[in-house]
């Protein structure tokens, strides 16, 4: 039983562990995402305004 409980514990914070870090990957990949489209667009456009 004591052996069983420490397992539960253990799994319990490493499942912890990674859904926190799966977390803050997500975020980190959809903030460069964003950085990436608005400096692409600002290239669209930049190069949109030297065409004129």
């Amino acid at each position: 039983m004591i052996i069983s409980s420490i397992i539960n514990k253990k799994v319990g914070l490493l499942s912890g562990i990674l859904i926190g870090a799966l977390i803050v990957a997500a975020t980190s990949q959809i903030c460069q995402n964003r950085k990436c489209s608005k400096q692409t667009v600002k290239a669209a456009d930049n190069s949109y305004d030297d065409q004129d």
